[in-house]
């Protein structure tokens, strides 16, 4: 009792005291609250969003982001290339989209399985069936006749080694025996470059990297697409327009980000080379060849430290040099450059003319140092530069001993030209080979695949390689082909950057040559022969579904609809997976009026991809074709918005909308479709029409000469019918005769353009564009008389002003052409043609001797 007192009696007194809780019995309760707190703030909101993703996935939200999707075909499991892989690197509306292949999941045994990767020049672009990748397993398949090659073609359009990685890393797994890395193109232009349009620009890899890891989460995407809705995407991103959209986004060589791009570039190459050494397979490893010679460098600009002094300077300096290359005095011109390298050296079109310049004297060594130099210091850098091939180099070397083998694919093709520096000879454009490009560089790949081959095919080595003729023989490439092939690139070449290149006409009379000289072969009646050439293919290849598609288009195109249809329908057995025969089988029905199948080809190749823009194409143009306006309206708009840049859709909307009576919208997707496709005639005389129709003559002038040099036999047809069945509409010989003087049918184009006047006095557009007809044939004083009516029935129209100035000028009538001239900057104060004939006026006058006065002497 006493001690249970004692105790009763301590317990108050310790409280009485304040003393603390014993540091051992409280700290388990501290970190206790610690814990549920760290608990409440990090792993409620990763379970919040962990709920989130599983919502989104049972929703079915987001996008596959694997590259290789799993398929059956004919019961037999396959990988697939995944179309929407690009979305994840790209804006939606400007992703590309890989080549459509089909592996065997399992490997069949005795295969030597080769993947390719890179860029749109790996692929083979204009046309992959005669890229080199092809041409490698044709010559593989002719020296080891006994073994079986199979070349996986995994690159694509823009895209650059921050999404090859992840290529690579899926084709891991898929059994390969060699990896060939032919990319550097778009390291600088393409995704997270540094003058790239697609994302940030130049970020830090981790950041890179970790972006890309969350756009594989359905969450992830799901807040890209919300970014991409609220702030939408600029006028020039809204579809793909080629290297035009990049203008802007010139990079000088010593641009500080170039050395974060250098980095990347080889952290990412190395990742790949270690992902294929893991795999198992043998690496090589080649530079990227581009077009020295002839293609003049995109885009220059002057170091940003000249002064306006300095610029001046360098460009009389400049102008001089180019004179005397012009005249052939190529010596003096070196010379002369020199005193505007001395300036600024760093403009890359300097070191081009240069190099030009040593060429024509056979200085090839410092030729192509300059020409090298010139592709380096391009702005526009489309191209790999020398510090890209020589980390590729780098590598090889220091990989070899793990089965890494290096290839110098430029100075492949440098050894291959006559004069050492490549050029036109192997290239369309600045870096997409040509076939004889592609068969050089496959050459040496292939010699290259022989230290990677196993005893038990190189012992059934024949010892020799296929001519590029066999080859060509066995890809089925002929002159119809050959001369799409072209036309394409003329296309390309037909708009900037390539328009601003210093040799861009000669380039183009060049290709209009070949494709005149192509064109024969490629004309209906020579297609018998084309068509002989397939039929052999097919017998030594008849599973090659590249093969049997372009062996349908082109009896498509030769009007065989049935034999078309029946290669299409192959193509579906081998790939059903993929909508393109699908879709191509519906447009060779359509073609034969046959409405209720090729619906249900398109109807089919939307069961197989939902996203497929070019089978709701099809279903709007069956629409329109039964006058379902209102019907093929809905179609073409879901198929841009798929697709974007499809142009054949923005037209087709254009048209029906124009039948609706909307105008405005028409005119709209008039415009949207020449952007895509500058050589569409139709779009031109539609456009044209609404522009007319709306007062603006001045502007139909231009769409109805642009549609006429774009299909000059066609438009004249129309054109001539139009007058024939209405002689008594103005507006129709003004039509027949803008497009005669596109075509340079000069006096046919003054005698409509007099008939147009004589119908219609007051047509005041007819007028001037006879004077400046006239004029052109130094008829000055008609074609005075011309433009000075124009100016009266529209005096506030400047060219009107301008031309009757140089029409006054060319007659010494100086002082009323200065009156002219100074109406024109009045109407267009920076009219550059106006201030210069001013300012020769005001100098002539000035140096004229004046009068002496005096007393008569």
């Amino acid at each position: 009792m006493k001690r249970n007192r004692q105790r009763k009696q301590q317990t108050p007194a310790s409280e009485a005291s304040g003393s603390p809780t014993p540091p051992a019995a409280a700290a388990p309760a501290v970190k206790r609250r610690w814990v549920f707190a760290l608990i409440a703030m990090v792993a409620l909101p990763l379970l919040c969003l962990a709920g989130i993703e599983v919502a989104l996935r049972l929703a079915g939200s987001g996008y596959p982001t694997r590259f290789l999707l799993p398929r059956t075909t004919g019961g037999q499991e396959v990988r697939i290339a995944n179309e929407k892989f690009g979305w994840r690197f790209f804006p939606r509306q400007l992703a590309r989209r890989p080549l459509p292949l089909s592996i065997n999941a399992e490997k069949p045994a005795g295969t030597f399985r080769i993947f390719v990767f890179g860029e749109s020049a790996a692929m083979g672009d204009p046309e992959p069936a005669f890229g080199f990748s092809r041409i490698l397993e044709v010559l593989l398949r002719e020296r080891f006749p006994g073994a079986r090659f199979e070349v996986v073609n995994v690159a694509f359009t823009a895209i650059n080694s921050h999404v090859i990685l992840p290529i690579a890393r899926e084709c891991a797994g898929q059994q390969g025996d060699l990896w060939i890395v032919y990319m550097g193109n778009n390291e600088v232009m393409g995704p997270f470059g540094a003058g790239t349009i697609f994302s940030a620009q130049a970020p830090p890899l981790p950041v890179i990297r970790a972006s890309l890891a969350l756009k594989r989460l359905q969450l992830g995407q799901w807040a890209d697409q919300t970014v991409e809705r609220l702030f939408g995407a600029s006028s020039q991103t809204q579809s793909w327009a080629g290297m035009e959209m990049f203008l802007e986004q010139q990079i000088r060589q010593d641009d500080a980000r170039l050395s974060r791009v250098y980095d990347h570039f080889r952290r990412n190459l190395e990742d790949i080379v270690q992902i294929g050494i893991r795999s198992g397979a043998r690496v090589i490893v080649s530079s990227v060849a581009s077009n020295l010679k002839d293609c003049a460098p995109l885009a220059s600009l002057h170091s940003p430290h000249l002064n306006e002094s300095q610029i001046s300077e360098w460009d009389r300096a400049y102008s001089d040099a180019a004179a005397l290359e012009n005249s052939g005095q190529f010596a003096k011109a070196i010379s002369a450059y020199g005193a505007a390298e001395w300036i600024d050296a760093g403009f890359a079109e300097l070191q081009f003319r240069l190099a030009r310049c040593h060429a024509a004297l056979t200085n090839q060594v410092e030729a192509r140092r300059r020409f090298d130099r010139a592709r380096d210091l391009d702005t526009l850098r489309f191209r790999a530069d020398t510090r890209l091939n020589a980390l590729t180099k780098q590598l090889a070397a220091s990989r070899e001993d793990a089965g890494v083998y290096w290839l110098d694919a430029m100075e492949t093709l440098a050894q291959a030209s006559a004069d050492g520096i490549p050029g036109d000879e192997f290239f369309f454009d600045h870096v997409h080979l040509t076939f004889e490009g592609n068969y050089h560089l496959a050459r040496a790949l292939a010699q290259g695949t022989l230290r990677a081959l196993p005893s038990g095919i190189s012992r059934n080595d024949k010892g020799s390689w296929a001519s590029a003729e066999l080859c060509a023989q066995r890809l089925a490439l002929t002159a119809w082909s050959r001369y799409a092939m072209h036309e394409t690139m003329l296309r390309r070449l037909s708009s900037a950057p390539f328009t601003n290149q210093l040799n861009y006409a000669a380039r183009r009379q060049r290709s209009l040559e070949k494709l005149r000289e192509l064109r024969p072969g490629a004309e209906p009646a020579a297609l018998g022969a084309a068509v002989e050439v397939f039929k052999e293919a097919l017998t030594r290849m008849p599973d090659d579904v590249m093969l049997r598609e372009n062996f349908a288009k082109l009896l498509h195109a030769r009007g065989d609809f049935e034999a078309a249809l029946g290669q299409f329908q192959r193509v579906i057995e081998l790939w059903p997976h993929d909508p393109s025969g699908y879709y191509n089988a519906g447009a060779v029905r359509r073609a034969q009026g046959k409405i209720t199948e090729a619906a249900q080809y398109f109807q089919q190749a939307l069961k197989v991809n939902p996203d497929y823009g070019e089978a709701h194409f099809g279903l709007g143009m069956i629409a329109l074709s039964q006058e379902r306006r209102a019907e093929s309206v809905g179609s073409f708009m879901a198929a841009i918005r798929l697709r974007p840049g499809l142009w054949e859709a923005h037209l087709n909307l254009a048209l029906a909308l124009e039948k609706l009576g909307d105008s405005s919208r028409a005119i709209g997707h008039f415009t949207e479709a020449l952007r895509l496709q500058p050589n569409s005639h139709v779009a031109h005389l539609r456009l044209g029409d609404l522009q007319a129709q709306q007062g603006d003559r001045m502007s139909a002038l231009q769409h109805y000469s642009d549609a006429a040099r774009a299909q000059p036999e066609t438009v004249l047809g129309e054109f001539n019918r139009l007058v024939q069945s209405q002689p008594q509409d103005a507006l129709a010989h003004f039509k027949l005769a803008n497009a005669l003087a596109a075509v340079g049918r000069s006096t046919d184009a003054m005698e409509s353009l007099r008939q147009v006047v004589r119908l219609k006095n007051d047509f005041w557009e007819a007028r001037y564009l006879l004077g400046v007809e006239l004029a052109t044939q130094e008829r000055l004083p008609e074609a005075q008389a011309q433009f000075a009516e124009a100016v009266r029935l529209r005096p506030d129209f400047a060219l009107a002003h301008l031309n009757l100035g140089v029409a006054l000028a060319k007659q010494a009538r100086l002082r009323e052409a200065a009156v002219h001239f100074q109406e024109t900057l009045r109407l267009q104060p920076a009219n550059r043609q106006a201030k210069q004939f001013l300012q020769t006026i005001q100098s002539l006058t000035n140096a004229a001797p004046r009068p002496k006065s005096g007393n008569g002497d």
